[in-house]
């Protein structure tokens, strides 16, 4: 999260437009556009008129990811859908909109370096900003695939107009610590992607204080050697975090029962699957995690064999 000083309280769905009926209402209508899509695609004759269908396809997109965000899931709707201990997302406001560079990198080795270094380290504004806010976000594919684990949840960012697809949001005025403390309490993990602020130090020093150190994630995907390095000084009076030359590309740190961290990386897809499903192997590492927390399977989802007991291991 960002700076600790909050605004006023606000009601737990902030200040954000939100409106069910009409999310309801663009939702069937952007799923009427994509089977308007195939039908062109289907019926046109051969030739250019296929291009036809690509207009259906574009506003079906569009829509559709506005109808999601303007009538979302509450945090409370979500725990009553699914009574399983939830997974706490942590992170800066302003890596909410960071896109998920992954998505079809297995295609980088096939393309001329100049233009998979571009497509990897886009420097402009305005294609980051459309990719964060219409596209995939990292924080959604984590939060998508974290959630075979529990309910994602997060802390929402009270100045955003429109909810971020991913984690379900809930917001708080000056109460947002006792929220974030309300849910270490019973989160059956907690993930979190550093930063360098005030209220996100508050926050990893509570994570320490409250939590069973194994169902900690500190996720360091697409964040460089030298905002690894701010952030481990940062903290280095609380706790010891690897050097950078033990890094080596991995995108994790995990903890043992005594605090002691070691980088772990996300399992790598290869071949085919790369290419049309992202180069990181997110439910390989979702089904080690179940494993080792000693979850159960049910179907494509894992519950707790027990109630989730997330108090301090002894130092």
């Amino acid at each position: 999260m960002g700076n600790p000083a909050r605004t006023p309280p606000t009601p737990s769905h902030g200040g954000q437009f939100r409106s069910r009926p009409l999310g309801r209402a663009l939702y069937a209508f952007s799923i009427l556009l994509n089977l308007c899509g195939f039908a062109v695609f289907f019926i046109a004759p051969a030739g250019w008129y296929y291009l036809l269908c690509l207009p259906f396809f574009f506003a079906f997109g569009f829509i559709h990811l506005f109808a999601l965000r303007i009538n979302p899931k509450s945090v409370d709707d979500l725990k009553a859908e699914d009574p399983r201990p939830p997974i706490l997302y942590l992170r800066s406001f302003a890596l909410d909109d960071i896109a998920d560079e992954s998505s079809g990198s297995g295609l980088d080795k096939y393309l001329p370096e100049s233009v998979a270094r571009a497509r990897r380290h886009d420097d402009s504004p305005r294609i980051k900003d459309f990719i964060g806010r219409f596209g995939t976000s990292l924080e959604r594919t984590i939060a998508d695939e974290f959630d075979r684990l529990g309910p994602v949840i997060a802390i929402g960012n009270p100045n955003e107009k429109l909810v971020k697809l991913g984690a379900a949001r809930m917001y708080a005025g000056d109460d947002w610590q006792e929220r974030i403390l309300a849910e270490l309490k019973i989160a059956a993990l907690v993930i979190l992607r550093p930063g360098i602020s005030a209220g996100l130090r508050w926050e990893f020093d509570r994570v320490l204080e409250l939590c069973d150190p194994r169902r900690v994630i500190l996720i360091f995907w697409q964040t460089s050697d030298a905002d690894y390095e701010r952030f481990r000084a940062s903290v280095a009076d609380a706790i010891q975090l690897p050097p950078i030359q033990d890094r080596q590309g991995r995108e994790l740190i995990r903890f043992d029962q005594n605090r002691y961290s070691r980088f772990e990386s996300i399992p790598r897809r290869s071949g085919l699957r790369a290419l049309t499903k992202g180069l990181y192997d997110l439910p390989a590492l979702i089904d080690s995690l179940a494993a080792e927390l000693g979850y159960q399977r049910d179907g494509k989802h894992y519950s707790p064999a027990a109630p989730a007991r997330n108090a301090p291991a002894a130092v």
